[in-house]
């Protein structure tokens, strides 16, 4: 499989979701770039920003099972094309 362009993902990521802290949290997991990378590509955010939403979204995957279903519906679609 190719290597995914972030901003690829930022666009697939935003199309199945009305919030940008999955897509943040999935361009992290999914990709290599480093986190001003990341942020440059969600509208010039601050790496900060980008920590934030890993942290929050790790948080609530701890308590929030349909979360935790929602985000690995999504890194399916992304990584394998499945529904």
């Amino acid at each position: 499989m190719n290597p995914l362009s972030v901003r690829w993902i930022c666009l697939i990521v935003l199309f199945f979701s009305e919030e940008l802290s999955p897509s943040i949290y999935l361009t992290k997991i999914l990709t290599s770039k480093s986190l001003p990378e990341i942020g440059r590509e969600f509208s010039n955010r601050d790496h900060t920003t980008i920590i934030h939403s890993v942290k929050t979204i790790e948080k609530l995957k701890e308590k929030d099972l349909d979360m935790v279903d929602n985000i690995n519906k999504l890194k399916n679609q992304i990584l394998y094309n499945n529904n």
